[in-house]
């Protein structure tokens, strides 16, 4: 089976990185960027309405089998610090995001038609650490839909694995 890509939050850091490998690679790879830029093939903010919709037309419309989730927004500060705006925002970048993307795919992906997700999730979200407790909770509450989300995922065609840089 030939391989094709899609990496979400491919528009900076690590997601850009990824495609940029992947595309050196002659792996036929897509991009996403939650904001209208050359060079993307996906735009849409991964935590908006109509994004899941969106994902699950596009990953199989060009036969995609392999997605990288690389969104989110590190937010650093105490919790007594947060602010609910910090709050609704945090768990929109770093949570619904994933939730949704899991959503979608799983609808997307058939037995018949299988795929991958690797989520590339955070550190913080297996240790707490100081000055990272609204990041972190976002990251493993995400950890844990993942979890659960795989062992229902096996009966529709998704593999879920997470990485942990």
């Amino acid at each position: 089976m030939m391989l094709r890509a899609l990496v979400i939050g491919s528009s900076s850091g690590l997601g850009e990185a990824l495609l940029s490998d992947l595309r050196s690679r002659g792996i036929k790879s897509f991009g996403h960027s939650r904001i209208d830029r050359d060079g993307y093939d996906l735009i849409g903010d991964a935590s908006s309405r109509g994004f899941p919709e969106k994902l699950s037309t596009f990953v199989q419309s060009r036969k995609v089998n392999l997605v990288f989730f690389c969104a989110g927004s590190y937010s650093k500060g105490t919790s007594r610090d947060v602010s609910r705006g910090e709050a609704l925002k945090s768990f929109h970048d770093n949570l619904l995001s994933g939730i949704q993307t899991i959503s979608a795919l799983s609808r997307a992906w058939t037995k018949e038609r299988a795929g991958k997700l690797v989520i590339i999730n955070s550190v913080a979200s297996l240790k707490p650490t100081r000055n990272e407790s609204l990041y972190g909770a976002m990251k493993s509450a995400l950890s844990y839909f993942a979890k659960s989300a795989r062992l229902e995922g096996i009966e529709h065609g998704l593999q879920i694995v997470e990485i942990f840089p």
